[in-house]
């Protein structure tokens, strides 16, 4: 009797301290569709912020979840959707309509014309503004170096204005080039057209430019036909914003550069010595001179970029105009690139925005020095920098033979340069 007795007592407990969890508690019930149409999603994830407590709705896109109390919040997030958090109110009914994330929304730019990023086919990545490498950026594919996947980007040598590599997804053949197609605002740039070791972006000012598109597979460069074998890379240069006040921007940089190391060869002293111990009868042609080559044909590079635009707009009608001087040298004495372009550019709508207009003009003079490796030839008495370095009086050295040069020219490095200071400045005037 005793033993049923705190049965029972115990049993009443035990429902006791249920209802009152159960009290504590509330019923929250709901629905969550899309923003722009109104469909329901499906998978969506509730959590009551600051418990691990939640729900997902099902295939009318419904849900059902127990609020503890003393929580308030539910943080509705699904994939494509802006993450949303709603404060519970008295009702227990809580329907959420989900806008489509930023990244969906974006435009992209495709050889057809634009869409949206989430109506896109195929491989598309692209790289905007505020993605771009910053600081003191010397050609245009410097921006996006190792901001998409599957694209290599080399330089073919570190002279400045020197040619560049570009790679989407590898080599696609063997005895051709493999090389991307560019467009510029809509214009195909081939590289064909450019002279052997350049870079064919070299006329373009980084500045002017807003966004990359990069065109990996078969679907999205088949506009492009067989140029786009390789992959195509589309370049979309800033323009002027209708209804926006004049604004002056000036972006400035100054930059040195010198090698990291000199190589490890003889001097004239140790080169001496080995002449003496192997062929001492031409131990006088070398004459008495000690002159560092290296240092001589070698020097600290420095280089300095200015850009500046003028951008604005009115009711339909937008302009831009731009003006940039670059001029860079080399490590190596005589090589250097100067680059001044000019960038203008006028949109306008008319006939309630059923014609648009839209004017782009751009030139650049760019003038670059290669240094072209020719060593001299054996009987020739003229220095191998006559050759290779060129506007360089090389140093007075007595014996003036092949014998007394040939050493020079073998140990000729091509080394890394890098960069030792940078000034980076950027002003913005608005009107």
């Amino acid at each position: 009797m005793k033993l049923r007795l705190k049965s029972l007592l115990l049993l009443a407990c035990c429902l006791f301290l249920s209802s009152g969890y159960m009290f504590g508690q509330r019923e929250i019930t709901g629905k969550v569709t899309d923003a722009d149409n109104g469909d329901p999603l499906i998978g969506v994830n509730i959590l009551v912020v600051g418990t691990s407590s939640g729900s997902v709705t099902d295939f009318d896109g419904s849900y059902t979840l127990r609020l503890p109390q003393g929580s308030t919040v539910l943080e509705f997030s699904y994939t494509g959707y802006t993450t949303q958090r709603v404060t519970v109110g008295a009702s227990n009914v809580v329907d959420v309509q989900l806008k489509a994330g930023a990244a969906l929304e974006e435009v992209v730019v495709i050889g057809y014309g634009s869409v949206r990023k989430e109506d896109a086919t195929g491989s598309v990545n692209a790289i905007t503004e505020k993605d771009f490498n910053k600081g003191a950026i010397v050609s245009p594919e410097q921006l996006v170096a190792g901001k998409v996947a599957g694209v290599q980007i080399t330089q073919s040598s570190g002279e400045p204005g020197g040619g560049i590599s570009i790679r989407i997804r590898g080599g696609t053949t063997v005895g051709a080039s493999n090389e991307p197609l560019f467009v510029i605002d809509g214009v195909p740039i081939d590289n064909e057209g450019t002279s052997a070791g350049r870079n064919p972006l070299n006329f373009l000012n980084p500045s002017d430019i807003e966004t990359y598109t990069v065109l990996k597979d078969a679907s999205a460069t088949a506009i492009y036909g067989s140029r786009g074998a390789n992959g195509v890379i589309m370049i979309t240069t800033k323009k002027g914003k209708k209804d926006t006040p004049g604004r002056l921007n000036y972006e400035g940089y100054y930059t040195t550069s010198q090698f990291t190391g000199e190589p490890n060869v003889l001097n004239a002293e140790q080169f001496r010595n080995v002449v003496t111990f192997v062929a001492p009868n031409r131990l006088e042609k070398l004459g008495d001179a000690s002159t560092n080559w290296f240092e001589e044909i070698s020097q600290t590079a420095k280089g300095h970029n200015h850009s500046l635009s003028f951008t604005g707009g009115a009711e339909n009608i937008g302009y831009r105009a731009s003006l940039g001087y670059q001029e860079l040298d080399g490590v190596l004495k005589g090589s250097d690139t100067r680059r001044t372009s000019v960038a203008l550019n006028y949109n306008h709508s008319m006939f309630d925005k059923k014609l648009n207009v839209n004017v782009n003009l751009r030139g650049a003079f760019t003038k670059t020095i290669l240094i072209k490796a020719k060593s001299a030839q054996p009987g020739s008495s003229t220095p191998p920098n006559r050759y290779t370095i060129p506007k360089i009086k090389p140093s007075q050295v007595s014996g003036n033979t092949a014998s007394a040069w040939r050493p020079a020219t073998r140990f000729l490095p091509t080394h890394k340069s890098k960069t030792l200071a940078t000034i980076y400045d950027h002003w913005a005037i608005s009107k």
